[in-house]
């Protein structure tokens, strides 16, 4: 008797577990929908950052053919300059003198390359290059052997919009 009872218990038992209740329906349908968003936001997260190094790579190329292209030039690199690379992509460039030191007892200046983009946000710098040049004869010589003071530094231009 008592292991009838117990065979009913079961078979009892496994007859209702057949099916699943509403909740545990729901239960797997928001787990599996969490996990499909956030599966689509890394995504996303990912192709975006991936489209930014596309374009710092692309900005390198442009920076070194610039730089081919001024080394040519008499004058050498604009300083203080802010110039068009690509209107349609919001591409610009920029030169500033960030500072002056001696080198090898001879003045040069530090100037800093930047190309950046104003799209989607504004000015993303995507290169970035501090370089040595040598200032033109006018200028008058340089005092003492340390870097210009960041009072003195001409204040950076903003870039077209």
């Amino acid at each position: 008797m008592w292991s009838q009872c117990s065979r009913d218990k079961r078979s009892a038992v496994s007859r209702s577990r057949q099916a699943f209740t509403l909740i545990e329906v729901m239960l797997g349908t928001v787990l599996l929908s969490t996990l499909v968003a956030s599966g689509i936001h890394g995504l996303r997260i990912h192709q975006r950052q991936m489209r930014f190094n596309e374009h710092r790579i692309e900005a390198v190329d442009v920076a070194e053919r610039l730089f081919t292209l001024w080394s040519n030039q008499p004058d050498g690199v604009p300083i203080g300059s802010v110039g068009v690379i690509d209107s349609e992509r919001h591409w610009f460039w920029r030169t500033q003198l960030i500072g002056s030191q001696i080198v090898f007892d001879q003045p040069v200046w530090v100037v800093r390359f930047e190309i950046f983009e104003n799209h989607p946000i504004p000015n993303t710098v995507l290169v970035s290059v501090e370089f040595l040049q040598s200032p033109p004869a006018s200028t008058p010589p340089i005092s003492g052997p340390s870097s210009m003071p960041e009072s003195e530094a001409p204040e950076p231009t903003e870039p077209p919009t």
